[in-house]
């Protein structure tokens, strides 16, 4: 019965630390933020990068552009812009804004950040694709 015991006791133990430690041996894709993917595609057009959040480097790294921060106010006034850009934002804020969906083109999603284009004229890289 001791020895019954004592190997419970080490299964029971045992399983915890293999549960605690199983990301060491067992090979899981590497999570990709939002910002890389959005920031790498946004990083291949030339028109101005917004970024809807108070701070962001890693969009600033993986787009290699300056990225102007838009966190406060109405996208309204933003999108009253002549000039054609590129905004990282989420859906609820185009939505709260009242931005219609005519004003704006959708290049990628990823989870619930979207990279857009203010339409505005004639795109360097065709959207299309």
């Amino acid at each position: 019965i001791l020895g019954i015991l004592i190997f419970g006791i080490g299964i029971y133990f045992g399983q915890k630390q293999i549960s605690h430690n199983y990301n060491q041996f067992v090979e899981i894709p590497a999570f990709i933020s939002d910002e890389e993917i959005l920031g790498r595609e946004a990083g291949s057009y030339s028109e101005d990068l917004y970024y809807d959040e108070a701070f962001a480097p890693s969009v600033v790294f993986y787009s290699q552009k300056k990225v102007n921060f838009f966190s406060d106010g109405d996208l309204g006034l933003l999108f009253e812009k002549e000039k054609p850009f590129l905004i990282i934002t989420k859906q609820w804020r185009l939505d709260q804004s009242k931005i219609p969906e005519e004003n704006y083109k959708l290049i990628k999603q990823d989870r619930d950040k979207l990279l857009i284009y203010k339409n505005a004229g004639i795109l360097n890289k065709d959207l299309d694709n």
